[in-house]
């Protein structure tokens, strides 16, 4: 992979990260209630993104994609206000309220799961204002403390797709990018990526961290 397709890849990545402003908490951490409505959602990623806020708004969908919604009570439990835009956003021959994008209010006493589902995948965020998200929210993670060369290891292997990892990891003078690499032995001890048979993944702490 030559520099010129590695840094594309970058600016790509980094368009999608200023979108993010939330913290990753497993999906097993969170109450059962909400874990039922993403179920029912049919999110099957192991963590999913909470941003604290007052309002929300699910971005237009894609083609193949429909935007979804659904307000979940942090004390009964029940999830009402379930919407479904419709495929591909929308358009003039069916209007729904939640294809206009707009900013809505999150009730009081509830959390709001929003997001797309369609053939792209099913991607979702956890909105709720400042009290109900400390309510839902699971201890906080440990600290841990690491090295620059770490930190630059980890951006790279939490924002890079595994196919273009090795060739950065040598551009930026950090060996060669396998489990028997020291820097990622030492993020794996600390719990920010996992080393498997599959590869090499970040964790829900090392999203977090970064």
């Amino acid at each position: 992979m030559n520099r010129i397709a590695v840094a594309k890849e970058l600016v790509r990545l980094a368009k999608e990260l200023v979108a993010f402003g939330g913290k990753h908490v497993a999906v097993r951490s969170l109450p059962v209630s909400i874990q039922n409505a993403l179920r029912q959602l049919r999110y099957g990623r192991s963590d999913i993104e909470v941003v604290t806020a007052n309002s929300y708004s699910v971005a237009p969908a894609f083609e193949g994609s429909r935007a979804v919604s659904v307000t979940v009570d942090i004390w009964s439990g029940k999830t009402t206000d379930s919407q479904r835009g419709s495929w591909g956003g929308s358009n003039p021959f069916e209007s729904r309220p939640i294809d206009k994008a707009e900013s809505t209010p999150i009730p009081a006493d509830s959390v709001v799961i929003a997001g797309e589902s369609g053939g792209r995948g099913i991607f979702l965020r956890i909105y709720g204002k400042p009290e109900e998200i400390s309510i839902i929210m699971p201890a906080d993670d440990k600290e841990v403390e690491i090295s620059d060369s770490e930190k630059k290891a980890l951006n790279i292997i939490g924002g890079i797709k595994s196919g273009y990892r090795a060739d950065r990891f040598r551009y930026d003078g950090l060996g060669e990018y396998n489990e028997s690499n020291p820097l990622i032995q030492s993020l794996a001890a600390k719990g920010l990526i996992k080393v498997s048979r599959i590869g090499i993944q970040i964790t829900t702490l090392g999203r977090n961290y970064r």
